[in-house]
């Protein structure tokens, strides 16, 4: 019988979600769906073991979004539906459009930050930190360490001298992730989005990353349409429980 796959802690991640301290189990693709709904109850039992034993009161559910009856299991099971996990292999070779800078001092992001985590908390107030306790500055200092190694970038599309969008992305393996990307909503609906998207695909390339990936949140629909739109497809899913 195929062993069951290994639980890991995570402790003090640096994030903008409620809990930086959790436990959680990731079914690879190699795995079969249908042993994975067999032995989930001892898997549960496992999980919550190790929460309790590491004094850990959240713990999740990494899975690919193509199981289906997997997703039903866990629904009856009270996980709650927390990320989409978003994916595109064959992109675009990208651009940088004149209206675009890059961005070396990621600070100068704050403000349109503050108003990407507001929205974030109102999308799942129980998964997303609120702007009270969300540790903005430790954020932005972790981001601008990639940007120090070159291993991560910043772009922000410019209103005269008024920042109005800004894209954040680093390079995690051989996938450039998005780690954040926001308009101010007076500006949505003018290729904004799309245009930071060209700046990330750009870096992408001279990177020689073979995917580009984000996460977001499964309330968050209408960027859902947008990534899927530039031929992003949801690869993982993550649900969540508080014990």
């Amino acid at each position: 019988m195929t062993p069951l796959p290994s639980i890991q802690l995570k402790r003090g991640q640096i994030t903008d979600l409620t809990y930086t301290d959790f436990v959680e189990v990731t079914y690879s693709q190699a795995f079969s769906e249908t042993q994975a709904a067999e032995t989930f109850e001892e898997m549960e039992q496992r999980l919550f073991e190790t929460a309790k034993k590491e004094s850990v009161e959240h713990v999740r559910v990494n899975y690919p979004a193509a199981w289906g009856k997997f997703d039903a299991l866990l629904d009856k099971q009270a996980f709650i539906p927390a990320l989409y996990h978003v994916q595109m292999t064959d992109y675009p070779p990208g651009s940088f459009v004149r209206s675009l800078q890059e961005i070396s001092d990621i600070r100068t992001v704050r403000t349109l930050l503050d108003q990407q985590q507001l929205l974030h908390h109102t999308y799942n107030s129980d998964f997303f930190q609120d702007a009270a306790h969300f540790d903005a500055d430790a954020y932005l200092t972790d981001i601008q360490h990639s940007i120090d190694t070159d291993q991560g970038a910043s772009y922000g599309f410019f209103d005269g001298s008024s920042l109005v969008g800004f894209i954040a992305v680093e390079i995690q393996d051989t996938a450039l992730n998005i780690v954040e990307l926001y308009v101010d909503p007076t500006f949505r609906g003018k290729s904004v989005g799309r245009m930071l998207m060209q700046a990330a695909f750009h870096f992408a390339r001279l990177k020689n990353c073979i995917s580009v990936t984000t996460s977001l949140a499964v309330q968050n629909t209408g960027a859902l349409s947008f990534y899927e739109k530039l031929g992003f497809s949801v690869e993982w899913k993550t649900r969540y429980k508080n014990v």
